[in-house]
């Protein structure tokens, strides 16, 4: 918890500072910021979750919590690829 606090403690006076001499974020550059911010708060998430609740099967027949994981790496995978240029 202390490392995190000090992150976002760190984050904050960079922030600061960057209004301070008039280095705005772009909103490209904002809309990222809060993408990976929620990843981070879904990777929290996940830390230590039990392998049984990674695979068990919803009620409601959706997808389990791994097999959308998976499906999000290998979107990311993709999607990477053709921001490199690799079809």
């Amino acid at each position: 918890m202390r490392v995190a606090h000090h992150e976002r403690e760190h984050t904050a006076h960079i922030l600061k500072w960057r209004e301070q001499v008039g280095r705005q974020h772009t909103d490209a550059q904002r809309l990222l910021a809060n993408a990976w911010s929620a990843r981070g708060v879904l990777e929290g998430h996940l830390v230590g979750l039990p392998d049984e609740l990674l695979d068990r099967e919803p009620a409601n027949g959706d997808a389990t919590i791994r097999s959308l994981l998976t499906h999000v790496q290998r979107t990311e995978e993709f999607l990477k690829g053709r921001a490199l240029g690799r079809a």
